[in-house]
């Protein structure tokens, strides 16, 4: 009789308890046997500016609500809790903000709803900051050149393995603001309309680790050389002869840009083989001092002019050059003479050797006017003032060439 009475007094507590909530039967197991949850079955981390994501795989534990994250020695913690069914293939990722560039060591530990703690899970992962920072650099620039329609050729260095790319904001000649990124693998870089006078800001890309949440960036300045960014002219050009003061001349002018000039040196008069590269076409000024000018069609500032030979450092082939550029209004006129213009540069071969006459002949001439003083103009004037034949009464070249800044 009193066991049946022992039974009865037990019916109600266990009702009791029942009505509070659900309970784990394990809790009244004899002998205070403990149940684990199960545990994280896999974790991982991406790295990242101060801060990193760990990315936990659950077991199949269903009872599972809670991730508890510990680093610092247990002195910091991450409660996550779990919503089972949200879930994607029983993944979890975690964002652990304000972590000071170092590596940690965390403990992770699931629980139960029934407030059981798992045994843990242990992960190192690593941060990076400014100490990271501090030895990157840029990828390199190893030149840069003008091309058509008024954009820049940059041309990379070798690429910076490790790095994630280069990105460039510039701005264009209508003010607004470009950004051009840049995978490692390119080695030639277009940037398009640049506006040549503002900066350029270059930031190479750095992923510290595979996969890591956050970029960092290694920046500088740079600003263009506009000295650097020349152009040639397309020929033709057209002479603009100003009759009653500019020297009469005998030959064809469209001689001068057919792309034809002496290149092999040799000084016989026979004229083989440096009077067939030429093409036999000469333009002759008749009297020395002699100059004739070039429309360019327009306003355009020179940052190099070269004159095509003929004959090689004899007869009529120039010794002493001079370039002018024309700083008046509208087309230049006989009444002006030399007034409203100024010479931007000069050529003197008269003292070459005859071992470098062998290599400059085919070079001609060349004028590389300074940018900061040249003015921008459409008309330009070439002036001979001695040539190699002692009172030569005309001077022959077969070719010109002009090439401008951009900017």
């Amino acid at each position: 009789m009193k066991k049946i009475i022992l039974l009865f007094c037990f019916i109600p507590l266990f009702l009791n308890i029942a009505c509070e909530g659900e309970i784990d039967p394990l809790q009244f197991a004899q002998g205070g046997e403990l149940r684990y949850p199960g545990k994280v079955s896999s974790a991982t981390y991406l790295a990242g500016k101060e801060r990193l994501q760990i990315q936990l795989t659950l077991g199949p534990d269903p009872n599972v609500n809670k991730v508890i994250i510990y680093w610092n020695l247990s002195k910091e913690h991450l409660i996550v809790d779990i919503d089972r069914s949200s879930l994607k293939d029983n993944t979890v990722d975690v964002l652990i903000e304000n972590l000071p560039e170092n590596i940690y060591n965390f403990e992770i530990y699931t629980y139960d709803k029934f407030e059981n703690k798992s045994i843990p899970t242990y992960l190192v992962g690593r941060t990076y900051g400014n100490r990271y920072l501090s030895i990157l650099n840029n990828r390199p620039i190893a030149t840069y050149e003008a091309v058509d329609n008024g954009g820049v050729k940059i041309i990379w260095g070798d690429s910076i393995i490790y790095s994630a790319g280069v990105r460039m904001e510039y701005t264009d000649i209508e003010q607004n603001k470009k950004v051009v990124e840049i995978p490692n693998i390119v080695n030639e870089t277009i940037l398009e309309q640049v506006d040549i006078n503002k900066e350029i800001e270059i930031s190479t890309l750095f992923a510290p680790e595979p996969n890591a949440i956050d970029i960092f960036e290694s920046k500088k300045i740079m600003r263009l050389d506009p000295t650097k960014l020349i152009l040639e002219l397309k020929k033709p050009y057209a002479l603009n002869h100003v009759g009653g003061f500019d020297s009469a001349y005998g030959g064809n002018p469209d001689k001068l840009w057919d792309g034809k000039w002496g290149k092999t040196f040799n000084q016989d008069g026979s004229g083989n083989p440096w009077g067939n590269e030429a093409g036999w076409g000469v333009f002759e000024p008749k009297t020395i001092p002699a100059w004739f000018t070039i429309d360019l069609s327009k306003s355009v500032k020179i940052a190099r002019y070269r004159s095509g030979f003929y004959w090689p450092y004899m007869n009529g082939c120039p010794k002493k050059t001079e370039l002018w550029a024309y700083t008046g209004e509208g087309v230049p006129t006989a009444e002006e003479g030399w007034n409203n213009w100024v010479k931007i540069g000069s050529a003197d071969n008269s003292a070459l050797t005859l071992e470098e006459m062998v290599s400059a002949y085919s070079l001609g001439d060349n004028i590389y006017p300074d940018y900061n003083s040249v003015p921008s103009a459409q008309y330009y004037r070439v002036k001979v003032l001695e040539t190699w034949k002692p009172g030569a009464s005309c001077f022959s070249i077969s070719e010109v060439t002009f090439w401008r800044y951009t900017n």
